[in-house]
Parts: structure tokens; sequence; C-alpha cells
């Protein structure tokens, strides 16, 4: 049940951006709007000005939010499914347990952001999009194209990742521990420094290309591989992939097509 204060929060940040915006960054400095559970469905909020608002299980679902400035705003438990954050800031917003399937994520900054079990299968990101040090523990990526997004430094501990595009990403010292990427387009990323501990790949992962010097075995930058100097060519594929890989690379620089099966029941190689 709303307050009679947050119907009328609602009502001028619905019919005036302009005016909600002068009062909230000259007025009311310093104090943050209480905007829970508040219907904002489809609303035009472009480049509203919403640092630290309450925005706790917001219906925000198809709402414009581009260019908005969300930064430190709590939108835990919105819903926000199909809105267009393109260029909006939500450095350090909280966004734990918010659905975002199918949002526009384009351009946007969320450095720092915590995303812990959040949903954002199918979100729209370009390379522009910013996920340095982003808590994105234990959320659903599955099927997110985050081709060329920057993700230094990010926790992605258990994250769902299966299915999704991370070409030519920045992974650099990103914490993989215990994602699950399979069939993960991983092509020309970044991943030196990354943990990769109990991290779950297939025979479908792609690994090719990869920037890569160096990962880690376990947390806390534990068991450098390799322990010394700069990873050969491939090495993280035989690693992970072990079996698979090799006859990945059999089949397609020795073995002609027509003997691919052949050849493998021969080695003992498993397609998947």
């Amino acid at each position: 049940m709303l307050t009679g204060k947050q119907t009328a929060l609602i009502s001028l940040l619905k019919e005036d951006i302009g005016d909600w915006n002068r009062q909230w960054r000259e007025i009311n400095v310093g104090l943050e709007p209480d905007l829970r559970q508040a219907d904002l469905r489809e609303t035009d909020l472009r480049g509203a000005y919403l640092k630290g608002a309450n925005l706790k299980g917001a219906n925000l679902r198809g709402a414009d939010l581009s260019g908005a400035y969300l930064s430190e705003a709590d939108l835990s438990g919105a819903d926000l499914s199909g809105a267009d954050l393109h260029m909006a800031n939500l450095r350090w917003a909280y966004l734990n347990m918010a659905e975002l399937s199918g949002t526009n994520l384009s351009k946007g900054v969320f450095r720092g952001a915590f995303l812990v079990d959040t949903n954002l299968t199918g979100a729209r990101l370009c390379g522009s999009t910013n996920f340095k040090e982003a808590y994105l523990v234990g959320a659903n990526l599955r099927g997110a194209n985050l081709s060329g997004v920057d993700l230094t430094g990010a926790n992605l501990h258990r994250a769902g990742l299966s299915g999704a595009n991370f070409s030519g990403a920045n992974l650099k010292n990103a914490d993989l521990t215990r994602a699950q990427a399979l069939a993960t387009n991983f092509t020309a990323a970044r991943l030196t420094g990354a943990c990769l501990e109990n991290w779950s790949v297939n025979s479908a992962t792609q690994l090719d290309d990869i920037e890569c010097q160096y990962v880690y075995l376990r947390n806390h930058q534990q068991e450098r591989f390799p322990p010394e100097g700069p990873m050969a060519p491939g090495a993280l594929s035989q690693r992970f992939q072990g079996k698979q890989a090799v006859a990945r690379v059999l089949s397609r620089k020795v073995v002609p097509p027509r003997r691919n099966v052949e050849i493998a029941e021969v080695v003992g190689f498993n397609f998947l």
C-alpha cells in the first residue's frame, strides 16, 4: 500500500521530468526519494535524476530509462524486463534479484553494481557497456550478448553463462568460480588473471584466440596456470576441454571431413 507522499512523488515523476530533476538536484539535495513498489510500467523516464532512489520491488517493465542517473539507487527485486537503460548510469546501484530479461543495457555504466541472482537472459549489451568490478554472483546471463563488454574484475561466481556471447569481452581478473559456461563463446576474450576454479565448460565452449597470459585455478590468486611464464596458445582449451579440444584440432587440421567419425572411433575421442 503506497503512502500519500509516495503517490505524490510518482505523479510528479510521471508528469514532469524537468521539474522532478530540479527538485531532487537543487531543492531536496541529499534526500532519497521513496518509490518502493511504484508502478512505473512503460513510463517515459528519460534522463531522470534518481540517485539513491529507493525503487525496491518497483514495476519498471518496458520503461524508458535511457540516460537516467541511477547511481547508488536500490532496485532490488524490481522488474525492468524489456526496459531501456541505454546510456543509463547505475554505478554502485543495487539490482539484486531484479528482472532484466530482454533489457537494453547498451552503453550503460554498471561499475561496482550489485546484481546478485539477477536475471539478465537475453539482455542487450554492447562493447561500451561497463561492468567493471560488478557483483554478478549467481546472475543468469544465459543467451545474453556481452560481446566486447568490459567485465574487468567482475565477480561472476556461480553465474549462469551458458550460450552467452563473450567474444572480445574483457574478463581480466574476473572471478568465474563455479560459473556454468556450456556452449559459451569466449572467442578473442581477455582472461588474464581470471579465477576459473570449478567452472564448467564443454566441447561447444569456444576458447579460440583468447588473450590470456595466465589464470588461477583456485580463489584468492592461488594455483597459477601455468605455474610460471606466459600461457602457450591452446593451453587453456587443452586444460579444461581435454580430449574434445584435441579432437577438434584433429578434425580441423588433420583429418579429412569424411573420415572424422572413423578416426574418432579409432583414437577413442568423444565428440560432444
